[in-house]
Order: C-alpha cells, then structure tokens, then sequence
C-alpha cells in the first residue's frame, strides 16, 4: 500500500489524505488514534496541521494502522491602498485599496477586522506628493497579509479674489487697487501682489492684475484662472478753493 499526505498553501479547496490500499483490502479513516469509522478522508479547506489516522484490513492478513498529515498554509494576500489627491486643508483620507492572492471564489468577505488606514499627513500639512497611506486592521486564518502603501498627494487650494478699490483718484503717479484672497483657511495670512502693465499715471481705465501669492503659507494656494480686473484713475477735484465777494461804497475802480 501507498499512502500520501498533503502539505501546500492555501487554494481554497478541500484536501484529505490518500491511501492507496491492495485490491480487496479496506481502509477506514479517523482523526484520533483507534478511531477509523470515516470510510474516506477527512478533508480540509482551511489553513491547518492535521494528522489522520488509517487502517487497511484484508482477509487472512494483519490489519495495518498509521496516519499522514494534512497541512495547509496560508496563502499570499497584498492589500494596496490606492492612490489619492486631495486639496490642502481636506482631511486626510482615500479611495479604499486593491486586492491581489485570493484563491478560488474568495474576496474581502472572507477577510477579519475592519479595515483602516494610516497617514503620515495630518490636516493643514503643506502642499506635497510624499505622504503615504498605509492600510491596516485586517487579519485572515487563510492568508499572511502584506499591506503596501499608497500614495497621497496634496494639491494647492484656489483662492477667490476681492477689490476693494477700483476707483482711484489721479495724483500724477502710477496706482495699483489692492487686492484681497479670500477662501484661506486655519488662520493662513496671505497677500496678492498685483500689477498693471504699461503707463497707469493719467486719467483713464486701466486692468490690473493678481500676479502672485505671497506669505508664509502663500505656497499651500494658488491664484485663479479668472484673476485681472478693471479699474479707473479718476479726476481729481479742485480743492482748497476760497470764493470771497465785494461790498463797499463806489471808488471809481473795478
């Protein structure tokens, strides 16, 4: 007689011992020793380490008992956290993960533990693509989990623009308005610098623009696609101005 165990990975499928007995002969199975009421194998689907015991009987010979094992390791499963971008001020989070080693009809189901993630990003972190999101909590009988890290990028948030002064009053010297960013967020103070190109000295109507950011955080925002506006130098009024009349007795002169 013959007899073979079984020892590989994880497939998802069951796995017994095979006896191969002599023609005529019996075999009995069972999971203890002096226990064979199985006709079969017992098999296995999960991970495990099992011995099973058999006994080959045939008329007119001396039974024979002994026992093989069953050994099923756990499978390879990488769990991958996509990647994902965001923009500055969001709270860290994902687009979930990938899945790669599942045998058979498994999925995520099959999988303990509720899955989670790490980041190296907190919220209001500056603007980058090296942070990393690292999924976590899940744990299998069937398989050894690898988690790989995917990657968060942060990118820049739009600010709005305000004017505030658009009507300026000529005073013979070139005159820019000033303008405001708005939509900032955790307290950030940033400025715009704005200019306009060519002479913006005399009387007219002129389009200024926000050309840049500035400040400590300026590098976390970025300007919008929409970021000129018009304003006008206006005529100056003619002040300090006295009008006095005349009353008085005739003189003769003018």
């Amino acid at each position: 007689s013959y007899v073979f165990g079984y020892n590989n990975q994880y497939d998802g499928t069951a796995h017994g011992i095979n006896v191969i007995a002599p023609v005529g002969a019996t075999v009995k199975y069972g999971e203890s020793v002096g226990t064979y009421e199985l006709t079969s194998s017992p098999q296995y689907t999960n991970v495990c380490d099992k011995t099973v015991y058999y006994k080959i009987e045939k008329a007119g010979c001396t039974a024979v008992t002994g026992s093989a094992k069953v050994v099923i390791t756990k499978a390879d499963l990488t769990v991958t956290a996509k990647d994902k971008t965001i923009t500055y001020g969001d709270v860290p989070t994902n687009d979930g993960v990938t899945y790669s080693g599942f045998v058979g009809t498994d999925d995520a189901s099959v999988l303990d533990g509720t899955l989670g993630y790490d980041y190296n990003y907190t919220q209001y972190g500056n603007v980058g693509d090296n942070y990393s999101i690292t999924p976590k909590n899940l744990t299998s009988t069937n398989y050894n989990i690898t988690f790989t890290v995917g990657k968060l990028t942060v990118n820049q948030k739009e600010v709005g623009l305000t004017w505030p002064n658009t009507h300026l009053t000529f005073n013979g010297t070139e005159q820019v308005p000033t303008c405001e960013a708005t939509g900032l967020v955790n307290g950030d103070e940033v400025g715009v610098t704005v200019i306009v190109a060519g002479e913006h000295t005399s009387v007219g109507n002129y389009t200024a623009t926000a050309s840049a950011l500035t400040g400590a955080k300026a590098g976390n925002y970025k300007l919008p696609a929409d970021n000129t506006h018009t304003f006008s130098i206006d005529e100056a009024g003619m002040a300090g101005i006295v009008a006095t009349g005349f009353n008085n007795t005739y003189d003769g002169t003018a």
